[in-house]
């Protein structure tokens, strides 16, 4: 695998007047939803947000189980706002909260740029609520060429991004992500896969898992920059692309290296995940 290509440095550039016209979260919400309907069209089950609709997946479950799903994500979210209205949050603070929380942004951050940056290569999808709350996996990447899910991924916002080893919620999050590929990866109950001109839904076992991290001031330069259209991809919007797979690419070399110990299915979505990152290398 190629991996003598150097990390993107970011760098400060004027923001265009297009946009400040718009919030940043309103953006980010603007463009989730003209990507959900262009994915509709491609026949993949997936709300405004472009979260992985359930609702489809009586091919695979009995409407009963997907009506559980259901309630459990339901009674999670209750849950959480529970727990904000015991901190004395009002209902207004609490709905602004979960808008723009820093986990949202950046899975519909990454989201956005798999699809805009590689858009000839994967297509990026962000999990149903329920694999999201169950198993903590974000999104799932496949490729437009195979129409296999190849990885899933994962996200964490990183409070000391300039000093990641000092940094204890990504140490974490490494020890996880490195244990759950041990355990034989990560399982998708509301998965899918392409198969010519048909979307399969199916439940996908055996995934790789990676990870993004991203400081919050990135994070938010990120947001602010990205241009408000799926047609045009702006400087610093290739620079996070280009940083996303490097990271994805040193995970995958080093999880190579650890390969004995690993499920035989999901060595092979590993290979076929090295073989589509190398294919970006060489095209780029």
């Amino acid at each position: 695998m190629r991996t003598n290509f150097e990390q993107p440095k970011f760098f400060i550039e004027k923001e265009s007047a297009e946009n400040k016209e718009r919030k940043p979260i309103e953006k980010l919400e603007n463009l989730s939803l003209e990507l959900a309907e262009r994915l509709k069209k491609q026949g993949i089950p997936v709300d405004k947000e472009c979260r992985v609709d359930m609702s489809p997946y009586t091919c695979c479950y009995p409407k009963n189980k997907i009506v559980a799903d259901k309630k459990y994500v339901e009674q999670m979210e209750r849950k959480w706002r529970k727990e904000m209205e015991e901190k004395n949050y009002t209902a207004e603070e609490i709905d602004r909260l979960e808008r723009e929380n820093k986990g949202r942004k950046l899975e519909m951050l990454k989201t956005i740029i798999f699809n805009k940056v590689f858009s000839k290569r994967f297509i990026a999808v962000r999990t149903s609520r329920y694999d999201d709350i169950v198993g903590g996996v974000d999104n799932i990447l496949l490729d437009r060429k195979t129409g296999n899910v190849i990885c899933a991924l994962d996200e964490v916002e990183s409070v000391n991004f300039s000093r990641l080893e000092n940094d204890e919620r990504y140490q974490k999050k490494v020890k996880e992500t490195e244990n759950k590929n041990k355990e034989g990866g990560a399982t998708i109950k509301y998965g899918l896969t392409i198969k010519g001109d048909n979307v399969e839904l199916k439940k996908l076992k055996h995934l790789p898992i990676f990870y993004i991290v991203l400081g919050k001031k990135k994070l938010d330069e990120g947001v602010d920059k990205m241009l408000p259209s799926l047609k045009r991809t702006g400087d610093f919007e290739e620079k996070l692309g280009a940083y996303f797979a490097h990271s994805l690419a040193q995970q995958s070399t080093k999880l190579i290296l650890e390969q004995e110990s690993l499920h035989p299915k999901l060595k092979e979505r590993l290979t076929a995940f090295n073989r589509s990152l190398n294919n970006i290398f060489k095209e780029s």
